[in-house]
């Protein structure tokens, strides 16, 4: 458990959530503040939770190839993001 637990402070961490048929993604995923890289592309995500606006480490949110409707404010004022 401990090596999974140190996965989550790894300072170059990425989650790939690409190409998974998602119409959703959980609130929780603000719970992962060392998150660096988020793939989110080829899904139908209709919208992304406000929640990533608490991502301050996030550097690359990918989202293309999904059905967004709508974008929450909240993700124009992640600082460190660098790709979107």
């Amino acid at each position: 458990m401990s090596n999974f637990l140190f996965l989550f402070d790894d300072p170059n961490f990425s989650v790939d959530l690409s190409k998974n048929r998602l119409y959703h993604l959980f609130e929780g995923i603000s719970n992962l503040q060392h998150l660096q890289t988020l793939n989110l592309e080829s899904n139908f995500l209709e919208t992304v939770p406000r929640a990533l606006g608490l991502l301050k480490e996030l550097k690359v949110l990918i989202l293309s190839k999904n059905r967004l409707i709508d974008f929450p404010e909240e993700i124009c004022q992640l600082s460190s993001l660098r790709v979107l």
